[in-house]
Order: C-alpha cells, then structure tokens, then sequence
C-alpha cells in the first residue's frame, strides 16, 4: 500500500478555504474604507455597521484558526491510521513471502533425512559445503542436511550413583527388546524433529535408522595433562583406529567420530580438573617425559640464555641443565612476554594432539569426517582453535548458557588467551581460521523439579517445561540466523537420575531430558523442537539447482 500525503493534501484544502476568505473579507473591507470616509465626510463617527462587520471579520479569523488546528488534528489522526496500516502491510507481505515458500511443495528428504530442496555432488558419504555462503554437512547422496542430534540416546539412559538404570527399568517394561526400543525411538525423534544419534548413545543399535556420530576419547579429556609428544600415546591412537573406526569404514550412515570431549587446555574452576599446558608440562619429570624435553627445547630456542629466560619467569636455576629438575617456574600475570610464551607453548602442544590424532584417522578411515574435540566453549584458547582448524572437518563446542557469576568465574582465571561467548561463537569460528564450520555438540536446559539438587549450579534453572521449549526456540533460531552453524546437539534424551550419576567427578543430577527417566515425553519440549526443525530448510535457494 502506497502512503497518501495527507499532510499537503489538507495543506491545499486549507490555502484554498483562506482564500475565500480573503475574497469575502476584501469585499467588506472595500465596504468599510467607503464608510469611513463617509464617516470621516460626516461627524467623524463609527458607523453601527462597520463595526459590526468588523466583529464578524474577527470572529471569522477565530473560526479558521479552530478549523485549521480541528484539521491538523486530524491529519495526524490519519497519519497515524495509516502508519498502522503501513505496518500491516509490511507484515502480510511477510506472511505472503512465507506462504508463498510454504506453497511450495516440499519435495521431502533423502533415506539420510537430507532436504531434496538443492541437490550438489553425490560422494557416498557425508560431507561439509558452502551453499550461498551457508555451511550445511552434505548427504551421502548430495543434500543438505542439518544435524539436530541426541546425546545419550542410549538403552540403558544414565546410570545412578548407587547403580541403578532407572531409564533402562522403565523401558524393559515397555519394550520387549531393545531393537523394538530402537525402533520406537528412532520414530519419536523423527516426528520431534531430531535426525543424528549424538555421542554417548546405543549407535549400534541405530546404524540402519539414522545417522549417527562415535565418540573416541583418544585423550580422555586431557585430565593430567597427557604427554602427547610420548609416542605411547600414538600408538594408543592406532589401537583405538583399528578397534573402533576400521568396522565402519564403509557405512553411508556415519557422519564422523568426535576424538574427544571437553579436554583442558588451561586451568578450570574446579580444582585438579585441569591446569594451564605450560604448568603440567613443565611439573613433568625431565628423564621420563618427552613433553618435558620438548618444553625445555623450546624454551632455549625462545630464549637463548637463562638471564633472558628469567626477564620473564622465576627461577634458582642458572643453567638449562638445572632447570631440567625444575617442576615450576613462576611469572607475572601482567607481564605480556610471560603470557605470550605461554600462549605460544599451548599452541605446539595443540598442533601435537591434532597433528596425530587426524594423521591416524585419515590413515584408516578417508570417507568421514573429523568433527574434533567438542570444546568447552568457554574455556577454548585461542592458540588450542587456532591448531584445531587446521585438521578437524568441523568445529564442535559445547554451548550452555551460564549464570552471569559463574560465566565471570570463567573469564576471570587468569589465562587472558580465553574467549568471549558473547557474540555466539563467531569468535571461536574465526580464531580456527573461519573455513571450518561450527556445531553445538552440547546444550540444554533444566527445569525445576522436586528433589533434584541440579549439579552443577553453573545453569540457569527455568521455571516451567513452555519457558524451557522458548529458551530452546530461542536459542536454535539464533543458531539458524548465522551462517557458520551446521548443526546441534541437545544433552540429552533422557533425565538423570535424581540421585546424581555415577561419576566420581560431579554425581550430575539434572532434567534436561526430552523423556523423563519413565521414558514419558516433555511434550512443550519436543513440539517446539518439532516445529523448529521445519524453519531449518527455507534458508536453501529454490528452486533447487541441478545435479553438478
């Protein structure tokens, strides 16, 4: 709808009934200058007349003055009419456009649960690829496909601190075996709007239903820290290759394999957790650790001499010999020279890890793809990305939201090469070098519940299953308006136990679930993600091009 100029259209209008006016109004005053030279010619009195026209001709400039304020009242009455109704039209025109798209036939999906929507190049198995600046994984059979996965879509579900399968208890009682569960579930998560088997789950069980990913846990979360330069921990790589990855070479429905989880990179929150690689590397013993030698190598070659070398850092030793027995050296926080070396040690020791781990993979297995270490997203160096880009296929980071106390606690440990998450992880996709697109691998979010403790109390803790589905809503929208996302993975399907998980780390007693332990739906939860999941595939081009 086109905006009439209402404000010119009265401003006409008005001139127009002024000038009638000044017409009439001449004539009188024509009137009025004849008798005052009557009067003038007379006695020099006011004719009775005159001065009555004189009081019409004020009250008529008085009744203008309302009629042009009654009009400009309206004016702007109409004006604001109008902008209301401008502002309809612009969102009909939106609901056309999304009618129109939705008009389209939907040409559904491929056996991968790919959208037939674009079609590119057919390779067999799954792979990464730009469309219209969009990073999407690609079907074995050449069609988008975005990951919406699962994690611990397992059978057995979470096991208690006392030892018990609550999630399995349940199940056993509904199923009769675990392939009729399989095959239930595979059905519930595609109605829900959930199309990969994420890491921790039954994959075995699902390999013929949907894709699906495999964790490795080459490193083991990096807990110590572990000597990567060792060549033990090469040939633990090879071991877990051959074991693990060579059966699978030639499935379609595999998309790749995470190497690790959350591995620490630098000092966490909670202590013995994790410690800064310049730290545990230097506090190993000198004869026994290659990463010790490998250290104190690079060290020399930075600094040439020890006097420089203690420009930057404390130490008793006066020799590189000496400093072989040395567990610690310590050092400023203010001071940059420090932090850099730092900084650049963590990087070699980063190149070291994912150097390896995707030499042996690509050795064995060149059909699938490396979707690398599911950071922390909030403990992630930037030297750690920086290395990661390099080899992995894709950039996992696990991304929960974070109380604003805990988040500082984050930020505030003293490693300045940490980033913020404030911009939604652009900063980690463009620190790994902005080639390598990036998937949530955890996220998630937990409702209040009796009897849960919800460890640990670093997560918000929502109210209500709908603020729970809005918050899911929310969030995956802002994963679909940025081009670097190519997937997401909820932790998990089914609740915790409520007694806490058997895990000597945290004993984790949470509702994230989409089932309880019942295996009984949240049905807020999983409504929303279904309708989500249909938004996903509007972004492709259409019509779709043809076959490369």
């Amino acid at each position: 709808m086109k905006k009439i100029n209402v404000l010119g259209v009265l401003l006409v209008c008005i001139l127009m009934v002024a000038s009638c006016g000044d017409n009439d109004t001449g004539l009188v005053d024509g009137d009025i200058s004849e008798s005052e030279t009557d009067v003038e010619a007379a006695d020099g009195d006011v004719d009775a007349e005159t001065e009555l026209e004189l009081d019409e001709d004020g009250d008529l400039d008085a009744e203008m003055e309302q009629e042009i304020e009654a009009e400009l009242e309206l004016e702007e009455e109409i004006e604001q009419e109008l902008e209301i109704e401008d502002e309809l039209d612009l969102d009909l025109e939106i609901e056309d456009e999304a009618e129109k798209e939705e008009d389209v036939p939907d040409p559904g999906f491929d056996q991968y649960f790919g959208s037939l929507r674009y079609t590119g190049e057919a390779t067999g198995f799954f792979r990464t690829e730009k469309i219209d600046e969009q990073w999407w994984f690609m079907t074995p059979e050449g069609h988008p496909f975005f990951s919406t996965g699962i994690n611990v879509l397992g059978y057995n579900g979470t096991k208690s601190i006392d030892g018990h399968y609550y999630y399995r208890e349940a199940v056993e009682a509904k199923y009769e075996s675990q392939e009729e569960w399989a095959v239930a579930t595979a059905k519930r998560c595609e109605e829900w709007g959930w199309n990969t088997v994420g890491a921790w789950s039954s994959w075995r069980l699902f390999k013929d239903k949907m894709p699906y990913t495999v964790i490795l846990y080459l490193a083991e979360a990096n807990v110590g820290p572990i000597d990567f330069f060792a060549d033990a921990f090469r040939a633990k790589v090879k071991q877990k290759m051959q074991s693990t990855v060579l059966p699978n070479v030639d499935d379609p429905m595999l998309i790749g394999y995470f190497m690790d989880n959350e591995m620490y990179w630098t000092d966490y929150i909670f202590p013995g957790m994790g410690v800064h690689l310049f730290d545990g590397y230097m506090a190993f013993d000198y004869d026994t650790k290659k990463g010790k030698q490998v250290l104190l190598t690079f060290l020399e070659d930075r600094y040439t001499t020890i006097a420089a070398l203690k420009e930057d850092f404390t130490t008793d030793a006066t020799t590189w010999e000496e400093l072989q027995a040395v567990t610690s050296l310590g050092f400023d926080k203010d001071n940059l020279n420090a932090q850099e070396t730092r900084k650049v040690w963590t990087g070699k020791v980063a190149e070291a890890y994912f150097k390896i781990t995707d030499e042996e993979f690509r050795l064995v297995d060149q059909n699938h793809l490396n979707l690398g270490v599911r950071f922390v997203s909030q403990i992630s160096p930037t030297a750690v990305l920086a290395e990661a880009g390099k080899y992995v296929d894709v950039l996992t980071i696990n991304f929960y939201d974070m109380n604003e106390d805990w988040l500082d606690m984050f930020l505030d440990m003293g490693d300045p090469d940490l980033l913020s998450v404030e911009n939604f992880l652009e900063d980690h996709y463009n620190e790994a070098g902005g080639n390598k697109p990036v998937m949530v691998t955890e996220w998630g979010y937990r409702v209040k519940a009796d009897g849960y403790n919800s460890w640990p109390p670093m997560y918000p803790i929502l109210d209500s299953q709908i603020a729970r589905a809005d918050a899911y809503e929310n969030k995956f929208q802002m994963m679909l308006d940025r081009k670097y996302f190519i997937g997401q993975h909820w932790f998990l399907y089914a609740d915790q136990p409520i007694d806490g998980r058997d895990n000597p780390n945290d004993g984790e007693d949470n509702t994230f679930g989409l089932v309880s332990e019942q295996d009984e739906p949240y049905t807020e939860l999983t409504e929303r993600s279904a309708m989500m999941y249909k938004k996903i595939y509007y972004r492709l081009p259409w019509p779709r091009p043809e076959s490369k």
